[in-house]
């Protein structure tokens, strides 16, 4: 089983995966490290600096796995790859991509895709215009000469010249400037009729014309942001997916609430009773300086021991749900959108996003165009 951290593709590193959880089960793990940020994303959109080298990366760590693996005890034929987040993307971006046919024989996407509105980005060559202004390199005589010169910047001051803007006074800043802020909150920034776009959205899911925001209104601004930044594009997948009648293809959700969960204990957040965004990576690593929540109670013991079953299973077989289980686990097809509600007692259920999601797939987004356009060709 091959681990893709994420983080964005700005942070995170392999030695924040402790293996102790996993390394009681019958399988040999890999957690692989990549470039990040500028180093493994920078493109000026030419043969210079063609971009994504953090993909290659992972696609030539993959190579080396296929390659080696035997000698550490593995099946170089029954090769699985899982990620969380900006690593969930990746696990797609890795099935999606011809180099990496034949590495892998299962890919176990969670809270990521390829899809998703933050996993791709448009205008790297004007990024790296004002990256390198920054440090007074332009690209104006040439990007070998503009590659020379970011190559001689300290690697330290590239590392934090993309970083992100902080997140204190959100709320104040997005009900001060709905203009800027709106669209930013949703990846909408760079649609036509932006604010447009954003006031609707806001005003479908808080239900009401003002799109001011108050504490009260958390459940609301959960639920678009989950449905926005992964829920919708996850649909997309699955539904793409599942025509494929030779792809066994099982969706589910996380809806167990952990004793203590990352919502209840980040620094900057309001505790609210939520699943949080990458909690499932608590019952697959510990030890390491990110995830440091250790399970306790005897219901997320319980729901760890469901995770590692199913993922392990489907890693060994094809089939997550185990020989002696007490429910099983469908597959998503395109008649049967159904999907399995991960708790203690794991239960298939209905499809219940089919609103949202038409709202979603209603709004003139480019991505929308392009999958409408995508649909046409192969009709």
């Amino acid at each position: 089983m091959v681990f893709i951290h994420g983080g964005a593709f700005i942070v995170g590193s392999a030695n924040e995966y402790q293996p102790y959880i996993l390394m009681n089960e019958d399988i040999v793990l890999i957690v692989i490290q990549y470039r990040l940020g500028i180093f493994g994303f920078l493109s000026t959109e030419d043969s210079v600096m063609p971009g994504n080298m953090g993909l290659k990366d992972q696609q030539l760590a993959l190579k080396w796995v296929k390659e080696n693996i035997e000698s550490f005890g593995g099946d170089s034929n029954s090769i699985t790859i899982f990620g969380v987040s900006a690593g969930g993307a990746s696990v797609h971006y890795q099935v999606l991509s011809p180099g990496s046919k034949g590495l892998f024989n299962r890919a176990i996407i969670q809270s990521g895709t390829a899809l998703c509105p933050w996993a791709s980005n448009k205008n790297h060559r004007k990024f790296a215009i004002e990256t390198g202004q920054e440090f007074n390199c332009s690209i104006d005589f040439g990007t070998e000469k503009y590659r020379e010169c970011m190559q001689n910047v300290n690697p330290y001051y590239l590392t934090i010249a993309a970083s992100q803007t902080q997140r204190a006074n959100r709320k104040e800043k997005f009900n001060n400037n709905f203009e800027y802020y709106g669209p930013i909150s949703l990846f909408l920034q760079n649609e036509e009729n932006s604010v447009e776009l954003a006031r609707q959205a806001y005003q479908h899911y808080l239900h009401r014309e003002d799109v001011t925001i108050s504490d009260e209104d958390w459940k609301e601004i959960v639920d678009i942001n989950s449905d926005r930044l992964f829920r919708v594009a996850h649909d997309t997948v699955a539904n793409f997916f599942a025509k494929d009648q030779n792809i066994k293809f099982y969706t589910y959700q996380f809806d167990h609430l952990a004793n203590v969960s990352w919502a209840s204990i980040l620094p900057g957040y309001v505790k609210r009773d939520v699943i949080a965004h990458g909690e499932d990576l608590v019952y697959f690593f510990y030890g390491g300086e990110f995830i440091k929540i250790k399970l306790e109670s005897e219901d997320d013991i319980k729901m760890g021991r469901i995770f590692l079953n199913l993922w392990i299973n489907f890693a060994k077989t094809g089939n997550p749900t185990p020989p002696d289980s007490d429910f099983k686990w469908h597959t998503t097809t395109s008649n049967s959108f159904r999907y399995l509600s991960l708790t203690t007692s794991p239960v298939m259920k209905e499809d219940s996003f089919q609103k949202n999601r038409k709202f979603w797939a209603d709004l003139k987004l480019s991505e929308n165009l392009l999958l409408q356009k995508s649909l046409k060709e192969e009709l």
